[in-house]
């Protein structure tokens, strides 16, 4: 109960020394680490997550401390036949739905998957989860500073460090994408009506096939007469714009 307690107050001293790193301008911090150094501290989180939540998976607990003994704990049970293969085909059901539903953004994958695994749980009556967290409470020793305060460096820089890190991780996978670049071309259009309407024409027709069209200049503006001499039609050219998904 201590240990969950401690959790909650870590989270909320964590939350705050990053909203603060980052109303004090903080990350730039971050950067003065190696891009390999970012990638192996956020691999190393993942890694030691991944572990941990494998004997959730496979249906059984263990009591070992570190990733590489946690490793060998859940190697040994699955061995021993301790595997429960209704959580295992539930947990892999859902990843299968978060992954095939990845690609699409406007469907809430994990959302979808969290409710049809518990539907599933519901209808085959797996039975409860036990409710051991506990009530919100400012009470309590394990308020006091004195509890937290010896790793509290520790969390405030390790917490700051994550999230930057993972800003930065971010902002390196955008820069690796296509740049999107402006490209001109010429356009040319006509009206009974005027110049106006011959530019306006011209714009509306590309508009349909090139993204983010804008005006540059207007070229040239002439008129085509019939053989009366009257004016048949008004002439527009003009540069546009558009942007173009560079590869």
């Amino acid at each position: 109960m201590r240990a969950i307690t401690l959790a909650g107050m870590m989270a909320i001293v964590s939350g705050t020394a990053c909203i603060l790193a980052g109303i004090l301008r903080l990350g730039f911090v971050t950067e003065l680490l190696s891009k390999p150094i970012r990638h192996g501290y956020m691999n190393g989180i993942a890694l030691t997550v991944l572990i941990s939540q494998l004997p959730k998976l496979f249906g059984f607990t263990i009591e070992s401390e570190g990733p590489l003994r946690s490793l060998w704990a859940i190697a040994g049970a699955i061995t021993e036949g301790k595997t429960s293969w209704v959580a295992l085909g539930l947990g892999l059901g859902t990843l299968t739905v978060i992954l095939l539903l990845e690609s699409n953004k406007r469907l809430p994958g994990i959302l979808i998957a969290v409710v049809g695994a518990m539907a599933v749980a519901g209808a085959l009556d797996l039975g409860r989860t036990a409710r051991t967290e506990p009530k919100p409470s400012l009470d309590g020793p394990w308020c006091a500073l004195r509890s937290w305060r010896p790793f509290s460096a520790d969390i405030v820089l390790g917490s700051t460090m994550a999230g930057s890190t993972c800003f930065l991780l971010h902002t390196e996978r955008e820069d690796d994408m296509p740049e999107s670049v402006y490209k001109v071309i010429e356009l040319i259009g006509t009206s009974n009506d005027s110049w106006e309407k011959a530019a306006a024409n011209a714009v509306e027709q590309a508009a349909k096939s090139l993204r983010d069209l804008r005006v540059a200049e207007v070229v040239k503006l002439d008129i085509q007469l019939d053989a009366k001499g009257k004016v048949e039609a008004y002439r527009a050219k003009l540069n546009v714009s558009f942007k173009f998904e560079g590869t």
